[in-house]
């Protein structure tokens, strides 16, 4: 997997972004893909995991002031939405596994539900090893 970090982020931030990607690698399923990520800033307090075409996806990161552990978590999660994409579990248009979950509420959609606890799983982790 190739990243990169758009040039909106201070270097602080391009740097926790670089520390946490090398430390999420260790549990993510994409490694040995051909995936191409780019991270870039959200226009407002969204943010989210966009899948483009040929294996390119962009990370977009709420543009708010946040902690480092915030910054963290948010990118936990949407590495794991780019995982659940790249591997083919989550379709575009809330299709999960070959089922729609159009109607279902958020925080009952299946890939929500694993970036979550995905996010809960390894956050603390994360942030031992980056020492923070």
């Amino acid at each position: 997997m190739i990243y990169e970090v758009d040039e909106d982020f201070r270097i602080d931030e391009t740097l926790l972004i670089d520390d946490v990607m090398t430390e999420l690698m260790r549990y993510l399923e994409v490694g040995e893909l051909d995936v191409n990520v780019t991270f870039e800033r959200s226009e407002d307090a969204s943010g989210g995991c966009i899948q483009l075409e040929d294996n390119n996806y962009i990370i977009e990161l709420p543009n708010l002031p946040f902690r480092d552990t915030e910054i963290i978590a948010f990118i936990i999660h949407e590495m794991k939405h780019l995982e659940q994409y790249a591997l083919g579990k989550l379709e575009q248009g809330s299709v999960w596994m070959g089922v729609s979950y159009i109607d279902v509420p958020y925080w009952q959609q299946p890939w929500e539900v694993e970036a979550y606890q995905f996010e809960n799983d390894f956050l603390m982790e994360i942030k031992k090893a980056l020492s923070i």
